[in-house]
């Protein structure tokens, strides 16, 4: 097995540490870095076999994660309308079993009040990806749907903490960046960017139009908004999720938080509702 002696080194520096330090860490994460040697590798090759490196990165990962309750986080902290509207989602495996995740730029807009919770969701969501591509032994890609978006759809915080986070707690997790029909607009942005991702991964990126993404993709497996032909439906209806206003208390948001919220995707949650009600009366139809 490739890197065999440091993996079981790196295994043994952790579980003595984290014997020594239990409050600092997840008895989840200490299981998982036991049992999965993949795991551990990834640290290691990303470290390029220096042990030392490599315990030095899982050690603030598995402290980071404790820290941000990673492995608390679950769909009923969010509110439903994250899920309903689809701006970032898990999706179906593409055609060499990747398991994806979707941003669609123009569905966004900067809410200063909201940027905790978006984090978090971020998180949740790269750690349903996380969990998928485990069960595979694989790794995970991301598709950045940029048609229609302007400088105004761009939260350039939370792009960077979402840029951080992957890199700095989730070593070789990417397949691929997916970027579909970047405006000019954006190529700014992408820049900046660009330049927090470490060098040995800009190779990830990969710019497409709407009928390259078909072919790097696969059809059958990309939602419709991009083309595609899946039957999966990206939106997700949850009846256990609370409300915006229950999450804007939980997260002592102001007052007119909620507010702006709505005031923004009212007219995507309309559409989506009329789009539902559209599906159903032709299901019923041809029923």
């Amino acid at each position: 097995m490739e890197y065999e002696s440091e993996v079981k080194e790196v295994r043994r520096m952790f579980l003595d540490e984290y014997e020594a330090n239990k409050e600092l860490y997840d008895e989840v994460d200490c299981k998982r870095i036991e049992s999965d040697d993949f795991y551990v590798k990834r640290f290691i090759r990303e470290k390029n076999g220096k042990i030392s490196d490599a315990f030095s990165m899982m050690n603030e990962a598995m402290k980071w994660r404790k820290e941000y309750g990673v492995n608390s986080l679950k769909h009923t902290d969010f509110p439903a309308e994250f899920f309903k509207i689809a701006e970032l989602h898990n999706y179906v495996c593409d055609k060499n079993n990747i398991p994806q995740i979707y941003c669609r730029v123009k569905l966004h807009k900067a809410l200063p009040e909201w940027r905790e919770v978006y984090k978090k969701f971020i998180v949740y969501i790269v750690e349903q990806a996380e969990k998928e591509a485990a069960k595979k032994g694989t790794r995970w890609g991301i598709v950045f749907d940029c048609r229609d978006g302007d400088v105004f759809h761009v939260e350039l915080d939370l792009n960077l903490f979402g840029v951080k986070t992957i890199f700095n707690y989730y070593p070789q997790a990417m397949e691929y960046i997916v970027v579909l029909d970047i405006p000019w607009i954006l190529w700014a942005i992408y820049k900046i960017i660009n330049s927090f991702i470490p060098a040995q991964y800009r190779y990830l990126f990969v710019f497409v139009n709407k009928k390259q993404i078909k072919e790097k993709l696969g059809e059958n497996h990309i939602p419709y908004y991009v083309g595609g032909t899946c039957n999966t439906n990206c939106h997700l209806f949850y009846n256990d999720c609370p409300s915006l206003e229950q999450v804007a208390e939980t997260f002592q948001l102001k007052e007119n938080a909620v507010k702006k919220m709505l005031g923004h995707y009212k007219k995507y949650l309309d559409e989506i509702d009329q789009n539902e009600k559209e599906k159903l009366k032709t299901s019923n139809n041809n029923f």
